[in-house]
């Protein structure tokens, strides 16, 4: 968004319009504090991501209500 000025959903919806996928796997960028915590665990979830949510830029968000595909989740859950 801070590039483009066009907000997470409204590319994500662009692509599912024109593609039609069956399932959505959106991967968090795993920001975290301390670089020695990126990838020592990640959690999977079927509830989607918020998109700035980690650093108070929350967007709307990419979930199965918001693109009616179903979206999985990667994400760091330790990222402070």
């Amino acid at each position: 968004m801070g590039v483009t000025g066009i907000e997470t959903i409204e590319v994500i919806k662009g692509i599912v319009e024109n593609t039609n996928p069956k399932l959505i796997i959106a991967i968090d960028s795993l920001a975290s504090r301390s670089i020695e915590r990126i990838s020592k665990s990640i959690q999977i979830s079927d509830t989607g991501i918020v998109p700035g949510g980690g650093v108070q830029n929350t967007q709307k968000t990419l979930n199965k209500e918001s693109l009616n595909v179903p979206v999985i989740a990667v994400r760091n859950p330790n990222s402070n």
